[in-house]
């Protein structure tokens, strides 16, 4: 970070894999920060519906859930489905993708599927 800057997508990149490895080690809580950084720089630099940014607010929506948040993370997968389905639009995989991860923590937070 100090020789690119924290505004370059390389380090966003290295955010990125910092928070797959910390999650691939059982630190959930560090992993959860790291995607915090990538989703916060990809908004700075791409914008809050690009489909990074998209892809990384799902990594956080799952982490959410993975460390036992089944609420939270259906309620950010929801919003999330809805911003597929307007960006990406209906029919698009990466959406039916997001159908499903929002189908599936909705059931586990006990919620209507969508």
């Amino acid at each position: 970070m100090r020789v690119l800057g924290p505004d370059h997508l390389d380090t966003i990149a290295a955010w990125e894999l910092l928070a797959s490895s910390l999650g691939k080690a059982g630190d959930l809580e560090g992993a959860a920060a790291a995607v915090e950084e990538v989703v916060a720089g990809r908004v700075r630099l791409l914008g809050w519906e690009h489909p990074d940014t998209l892809s990384a607010r799902g990594h956080l929506a799952y982490g959410q859930g993975m460390a036992g948040d089944a609420d939270a993370a259906a309620t950010a997968f929801r919003q999330l489905l809805e911003d597929y389905f307007r960006v990406l639009g209906p029919e698009h995989p990466d959406t039916c993708v997001m159908l499903e991860y929002t189908a599936y923590w909705q059931a586990r937070a006990g919620k209507e599927a969508p």
